[in-house]
């Protein structure tokens, strides 16, 4: 409980353009995630996506430590207007200009898939790309990534950055 009343001060002091110390604020929260994946995952089986925004390369490292070797990342990166598109697309007008703009500071934090980093790709989604385009890349990716031939059940992770 105490990480998430965490994560919502952090969530509420980045809309005022306050950023620092997010990643040591949010990581128990990742963790509980990351811990409720694995409990479910040995429950239910199978092949799982998660779609959540995790920002940096640390986290996403520490994520892995704590879900194991068949996770597999998709960061998702996009200019600023393409985002802006999808999301009037998504919720009309009606999206206040403050959140909106949240979401932007959130994903112009988030770091892009580096090219030494295990099982995590990058996806550049145009303005021109449909959701089904995009879901055919992720796809894509995730069937020729090394783990998915020698795992079974990969774990999918998809996060936003902006480019």
């Amino acid at each position: 409980m105490d990480a998430t009343i965490a994560a919502e001060k952090c969530y509420s002091e980045l809309a005022l353009g306050k950023t620092e110390g997010m990643e040591e604020t949010l990581n128990p929260l990742y963790e509980l995630m990351s811990d409720h994946v694995v409990v479910q995952r040995k429950r239910l089986g199978g092949n799982m996506a998660i779609a959540q925004a995790v920002f940096s390369r640390n986290q996403r490292d520490n994520i892995r430590k704590i879900v194991g070797p068949n996770l597999v990342f998709v960061v998702l990166n996009m200019t600023e207007e393409c985002q802006m598109k999808r999301i009037k697309a998504r919720h009309g007008d009606n999206l206040p200009k403050e959140l909106a703009e949240v979401f932007t500071k959130y994903a112009e934090l988030c770091e892009p898939a580096g090219e030494d980093e295990e099982k995590a790709h990058n996806v550049t989604i145009s303005e021109d790309m449909s959701k089904d385009d995009v879901v055919e890349k992720v796809l894509e990716i995730v069937k020729a990534d090394a783990a998915y031939e020698y795992c079974e059940h990969p774990i999918l992770y998809c996060i936003y950055s902006m480019k």
